[in-house]
């Protein structure tokens, strides 16, 4: 079962996988859940059953208004990332480039310049961030430099 929840106050959605619930409320500072099983007070460790929580959300694939290759110069971001950080995957063409890791800001929001590197290039491109080790992260702000390059896509 996929269960979708938003933070009205963060304005921030979220989905949530092998949820068997149908209600959830925050009461008293604490998430409560309720299905057929009962009602429930989820488990605030940051884990699931002991096992860390892995999260990621992944841009959809752009041109960048281009059919030429491309390939990042740099990437700017903000962004708000606890214990181990979070890893920004490069895309070219749906096939990982390369990926760099953030430090963790451990609460406060943090602007960073991610230098990227020449062996990725593509048409498209997406982004993927993914926390490591279970961290919690948001970003806020993302912008990219791109360099357009001479050729257009081969075998096409």
């Amino acid at each position: 079962m996929i269960s979708l929840d938003l933070n009205i106050l963060e304005n921030a959605p979220g989905q949530l996988t092998n949820y068997d619930f149908n209600s959830m409320i925050v009461f008293d500072g604490k998430l409560i859940l309720a299905g057929t099983s009962g009602i429930h007070e989820r488990d605030s460790s940051g884990t699931d059953n002991g096992t860390v929580i892995s999260a990621y959300g992944k841009t959809g694939n752009s041109d960048l208004g281009s059919v030429r290759q491309k390939r990042l110069r740099k990437a700017y971001t903000t962004y708000e990332a606890y214990a181990s950080g979070v890893t920004l995957g490069f895309y070219f063409d749906e096939a990982l480039a390369y990926t760099k890791t953030l430090s963790p800001t451990n609460g406060v929001q943090e602007s960073a310049r991610v230098n990227c590197q020449r062996n990725g290039k593509g048409s498209t491109l997406a982004i993927k961030f993914t926390n490591v080790a279970g961290a919690d992260f948001s970003i806020s702000a993302f912008e990219l430099t791109p360099i357009f390059l001479g050729a257009k896509p081969q075998g096409t």
